[in-house]
């Protein structure tokens, strides 16, 4: 069960926490030096707008329905 959580949230990190290079995009204008935006595999998938944090995630409401 242990292990069961911990890959889980591995790969929770791994597709919304962390951006990866492979998948970032030329933004048309630099903006305060960044040449590309960052981007998740999540947001590559049109799941989420942004790179979440380890905060976002824990003070996410859960719905018991």
């Amino acid at each position: 069960m242990t292990w069961d959580a911990l890959f889980s949230l591995a790969l929770f990190e791994h597709n919304w926490l962390r951006s990866h290079v492979a998948l970032r995009l030329p933004v048309p204008e630099a903006h305060a030096g960044r040449r590309y935006e960052r981007r998740s595999p999540a947001m590559a998938l049109g799941l989420t707008d942004h790179v979440w944090s380890w905060d976002e995630f824990l003070r996410l409401p859960v719905s018991n329905g």
